[in-house]
């Protein structure tokens, strides 16, 4: 008998919370891919929407589930279309890397060590009608963030060595005014860092500065994604 597809991930919990039988990957769209890259280590996140929504949420118009795929190896990627309708398959290979084939109008085909179901999104009719306009951090918004940096009087470059094949990945973003320089992976945490420094421009890194006073909000986020992703069935 094959195992089923979740079984592979570092958090099978993270599909399991919702089907008791998680359906298979047969015809699934592919919402979006991203791929990331941090000095060696190369990534990619697959959105898809799942066939059908958890036999507890029968009204979801839509149910879908972000995987993400960590340490590629031998990544080979063509999208024909923009409905990107793909079978995927997961399977586990003998040196415990696990393979990974998309064939359709999304055909992806790599190696990894791990990936995470990190993400689910939950539809449905009423929520699509009152969608709210959403903004993420995308590639495509870098060019907007250098540009209003430019206008805060920035000047930026990248610094760092270049990855394995010759690229930017392992690199990083400065942006320097006066006396001071601002670091981020990329432009978006650039604009972040300089809207931070706005606010509190009279900053040293042996000050407690930038820990403004108030709630632990990063560790009760953590605690409510983990009760939604790890709750134990009822």
């Amino acid at each position: 008998m094959n195992t089923p597809w979740h079984e592979y991930s570092d958090n099978p919990a993270g599909i399991t919370s919702f089907y008791d039988e998680p359906p298979s990957l047969e015809n699934v769209v592919i919402r979006e891919f991203a791929g990331s890259a941090y000095f060696d280590q190369y990534s990619l996140l697959l959105w898809l929407d799942l066939k059908a929504p958890p036999p507890s949420l029968p009204d979801l118009e839509m149910f879908s589930v972000g995987l993400h795929f960590r340490h590629l190896e031998e990544l080979r990627l063509s999208a024909k279309s923009e409905i990107l309708t793909t079978t995927l398959t997961i399977d586990q290979l003998e040196n415990q890397l696990i393979r990974v084939k998309g064939t359709g109008e999304f055909n992806v085909d790599f190696v990894c060590k791990s990936f995470m179901i990190e993400s689910i999104s939950k539809t449905s009719s009423d929520q699509r009608k009152k969608r709210t306009r959403e903004l993420s951090s995308y590639y495509k918004l870098w060019n907007s963030c250098l540009i209003e940096l430019l206008e805060m009087g920035y000047e930026f470059a990248l610094q760092g060595y270049p990855d394995a094949v010759g690229g930017v990945g392992s690199t990083s973003f400065t942006a320097t005014r006066d006396s001071v320089r601002l670091v981020g992976h990329n432009p978006v945490e650039l604009l972040g860092l300089a809207t931070l420094h706005m606010r509190y421009p009279e900053f040293d890194h042996e000050s407690n500065i930038w820990q403004m006073p108030g709630p632990d909000l990063i560790q009760g986020l953590i605690q409510d994604w983990e009760q939604r992703w790890y709750k134990k069935k009822t």
